[in-house]
């Protein structure tokens, strides 16, 4: 069993999804569904339902959808440390065509800005017990920068949401243990608005780069390893599916799962993709068949 800290967001994800091809500026027939998400709290979930012993160091409102999240959490084993906010709890609703893709998303986030510097250095002494720990791109760049500041000799890994919050990493790439990212958003931190995955791979590894991970939807996969050679990796083609949220949560838990026990960066992928093609069929952010591959 490993020992994770995950610093970041968590949500009330509301997920919807149309009957037919959805008709914009109109009302469309469909289903709802509600479940846990928030990027942090979804690897939070995965690396815990792996069997790992997972701590998280969030904000979540004093309502009746944060206390929920705290006790769901909670019967997985995961630790809750909570910033006090008067915020609500983080909400993500995203639209899906009757394809079960993504059309369209809001995340109202706003209690994020909880996990501020002043929580980090009240937490401080606890967090920095850790060896591995997870910071979701949502967070302020002030906590950030603070995080990235003191952390001395930690294998800090990243998942970067998007183009523009891959930027609050840029001059940290070189302290980060694991970046997984997509094609969007490497080329936003590689600043190569039109690089290929490999020529974009090369050129964040020249920035430092320990271990890099290129999703880029249902195409190939690209990784490295700081000194190794890039690498692709076939995905494969799945036509029909239930969500894709939460997939690349999926893939980032499996990485480091695996990198945790000493796996190399190429096995580590292939595990990694096994949770995020079971993401694909779940109705919500998680699988709980992730539990199969408990350790």
């Amino acid at each position: 069993m490993n020992k994770f800290a995950i610093v970041g967001g968590c949500n009330v994800d509301y997920i919807a999804v149309s009957n037919e091809k959805l008709i914009s500026k109109a009302s469309n027939v469909g289903t709802i569904s509600s479940s846990f998400g928030g990027v942090g709290r979804n690897i939070a979930e995965n690396l815990a339902n792996l069997g790992n012993d997972v701590t998280m160091f969030t904000a979540i409102g004093k309502d009746f959808c944060g206390e929920s999240l705290k006790e769901y959490m909670e019967t997985l084993g995961v630790k809750m440390n909570l910033s006090d906010s008067e915020l609500s709890t983080g909400t993500y609703m995203v639209i899906n065509d009757n394809d079960h893709d993504i059309v369209a998303a809001i995340c109202d986030n706003r209690i994020i800005s909880a996990i501020s510097p002043d929580f980090i250095r009240s937490i401080f002494p606890k967090l920095n017990e850790f060896e591995f720990i997870g910071i979701d791109a949502n967070l302020d760049q002030a906590t950030i920068d603070y995080l990235f500041t003191n952390l001395k000799d930690k294998k800090i890994f990243v998942d970067t949401i998007s183009p523009e919050k891959a930027k609050k990493y840029n001059k940290y790439l070189d302290k980060i243990y694991l970046l997984k990212c997509n094609l969007k958003e490497a080329r936003s931190l590689a600043s190569n608005d039109n690089g290929t995955p490999k020529e974009v791979c090369e050129e964040l590894l020249k920035l430092g780069m320990k271990n890099l991970v290129i999703s880029n939807g249902p195409e190939d996969i690209y990784f490295a390893d700081l000194g190794g050679e890039v690498k692709s990796f076939k995905v494969e083609k799945v036509t029909k599916f239930i969500n894709t949220t939460g997939c690349g949560d999926a893939l980032t838990s499996g990485l480091i799962h695996e990198l945790a026990k000493g796996q190399n960066l190429e096995k580590s992928l292939s595990f990694a993709a096994i949770l995020a093609k079971l993401t694909l069929f779940s109705a919500s952010s998680c699988s709980e068949e992730v539990r199969r591959y408990k350790d």
